[in-house]
């Protein structure tokens, strides 16, 4: 299940946006780094002023360059994560072509679904890399990496409406205050997307989930983590058109 938007998911991954000494790496690489590589990358693009075609080829959402370096940035930092966010982006926005969804709707989904992990960028390595469950210091640790990703991405001037799906998406952002419902629906969408292809793929503390196990927990959860209806049509589209490429 391809997209019409596949020249941004399979983009060529090369570091050479970044700084020097990355090139061909495949290790983790320290967060430290990358996160002032990614400063210096955002104060040199320009998203509003480029007439470079190139650079505008995104329909005005992320320069080509910066996005490059972003996912770049990110795969260097995880290899594994590069791979969910393009599993969670082909995910998203096969859903949402499913509703019709077309142009830069479905642009902007599919950028915000490649970057909504960014953050992880800037989470130390004994807690992204660490071989199991993370305890309550931990897991508030990792949870600054929302915070991280939404600060990295307005310093490269992202889109708006691509930091808002991202940051409605996020889990801490669905309080008592924040029904599913209330949320944009491409937000709804990318909760979905990004849950599913996480449960579905082995972790370190847990082995994959099958649809219908991924289906009871997404129910268990509508209304309040996930919009009941677009659990509906996540199942209605896999059902139309087969289950997600892993």
């Amino acid at each position: 299940m391809r997209t019409e938007f596949d020249n941004v998911a399979t983009l060529d991954l090369s570091a050479t946006e970044l700084g020097g000494g990355y090139h061909g790496a495949q290790s983790p690489t320290a967060s430290t780094r990358l996160l002032l590589d990614l400063l210096r990358v955002s104060r040199n693009g320009d998203l509003a002023k480029s007439t470079d075609p190139e650079v505008d080829a995104l329909d005005g959402v992320i320069t080509r360059p910066v996005l490059r370096s972003l996912l770049a940035a990110l795969r260097l930092r995880d290899a594994s994560t590069i791979h969910h966010v393009r599993r969670t982006a082909m995910f998203a926005t096969g859903m949402a072509r499913f509703l019709g969804w077309d142009g830069v709707a479905l642009r902007k989904l599919e950028i915000a679904a490649l970057l909504h992990d960014i953050g992880k960028i800037g989470v130390p390595d004994h807690v992204l890399f660490k071989p199991g469950q993370l305890n309550p210091a931990e897991q508030e640790l990792f949870a600054l990496q929302h915070h991280v990703g939404m600060d990295v991405l307005q310093a490269c001037r992202v889109h708006q409406e691509v930091l808002d799906i991202i940051n409605q998406s996020n889990p801490s952002f669905d309080s008592v205050f924040h029904t599913s419902t209330e949320l944009s629906l491409g937000a709804r969408i990318l909760a979905i997307a990004d849950a599913y292809d996480s449960l579905s793929h082995k972790q370190v503390y847990r082995t994959a989930k099958t649809h219908e196990e991924i289906l009871s927990i997404l129910s268990g959860s509508a209304g309040t983590r996930f919009d009941g209806n677009v659990v509906n049509l996540m199942n209605r589209w896999i059902q139309a058109e087969g289950p997600p490429s892993s």
